[in-house]
């Protein structure tokens, strides 16, 4: 469990970090401006803006990566195949990788509940047109999964 550990205090870190070194340079840029309109106040927006992107980007990698190696973890110890290991690592990856991009977009002023509900409408759109092939899909994985894992305890 240690070697997973170590992604999330990297992570934790990286944020200390970057708040730290955010909050250094607003307070030097306060200091050295002698009014309030002056280039300091002009260029801290900008920069805040910067480092929060910053943050958002380096949370969702991390979390990315840190899902993708749990996946790969319980995979090779519930012995399944390559083939299932790999769609369930792609799948988590595209998940925190969607909601990151959507906190990114949040924070960039975008409204993003109209997006969130076409993105609703749409997957119950395909999911009915779907219905049939998806049961198959789903099937095949589980059927996949459950022959590997019978054929890893004899």
């Amino acid at each position: 469990m240690w070697p997973l550990a170590w992604p999330a205090v990297a992570l934790v870190a990286a944020t200390l970090f970057s708040l730290l070194l955010r909050g250094l340079l607003l307070s030097v840029l306060g200091r050295w401006s002698g009014s309030p309109n002056g280039w300091s106040s002009r260029l801290s927006q900008p920069l805040s803006f910067i480092l929060e992107v910053a943050v958002i980007l380096s949370v969702t990698i991390t979390i990315a990566n840190v899902l993708s190696t749990l996946v790969q973890r319980v995979s090779e110890r519930k012995a399944l195949g390559r083939p299932i290991a790999g769609l369930g690592q792609s799948v988590a990856r595209g998940i925190v990788y969607c909601v990151g991009l959507l906190v990114l977009l949040a924070a960039l002023g975008i409204e993003i509940t109209p997006i969130l509900t076409a993105l609703g409408v749409g997957g119950l759109a395909v999911a009915l047109a779907l219905q049939d092939t998806l049961s198959n899909l789903f099937a095949g994985i589980h059927l996949l999964a459950t022959s590997r894992s019978a054929w890893a305890t004899m």
